[in-house]
């Protein structure tokens, strides 16, 4: 038998990922980027925190560059319950881990600030549908920092890998990283 594809939600970058929460049911962590849509006018561009490309707000590439969330209740079969993660325009590569009593976390990066390039992670403690207003701080590059993934032990312990670099002479391009990057790993566990 054939699958067809569905996708959770439109316009996303395909970066993230899906994790089973204790109760069985999937939470997908996704990157949502899109374009001002013709029908937005430019206060779309406050509302999102949208960076403007060289100072030029007709000139914007991306009004969104967040993290949602979604949820399946069926293995995946559909998707529901799309919502917005993150508020600050850039944290937009998320990676969900899951515990035995229903807390999830998703570790993120902050590309753009605001602050310094760095890796967080924010809690929910029933299976991502409420979260804490704290972050997590886990990781931190002078140049940069990202594209984490994560993995929950038998004992709950978490165990994140993030790639960092110190390296702030190049041309600010991922590729400037290349051969200049440190894995970072943390074994960390929320505390309550």
């Amino acid at each position: 038998m054939g699958r067809t594809s569905n996708p959770i939600i439109d316009h996303t970058g395909g970066e993230g990922g899906i994790v089973q929460t204790a109760s069985g049911k999937l939470l997908a962590v996704l990157r949502y980027q899109r374009l001002r849509l013709a029908t937005e006018s430019l206060d779309v561009m406050e509302r999102t925190g949208t960076i403007p490309v060289h100072g030029n707000q007709q000139n914007v590439r991306a009004v969104y560059k967040h993290i949602f969330l979604a949820d399946s209740e069926d293995e995946g079969r559909t998707w529901k319950n799309v919502r917005q993660l993150t508020v600050v325009f850039g944290q937009c590569y998320g990676y969900p881990a899951a515990l035995s009593d229903g807390t999830v976390v998703v570790v993120y990066d902050t590309r753009y600030g605001p602050g310094a390039d760095c890796t967080r992670a924010m809690i929910s403690r029933d299976e991502g549908q409420t979260w804490q207003d704290e972050a997590y701080y886990l990781a931190h590059g002078k140049g940069a920092s990202g594209y984490t993934q994560s993995v929950t032990l038998d004992d709950d312990t978490i165990v994140t890998v993030s790639g960092t670099s110190d390296r702030t002479d190049g041309d600010g391009s991922w590729s400037s990283w290349t051969g200049h990057t440190d894995m970072t790993v943390i074994r960390w566990r929320p505390v309550d």
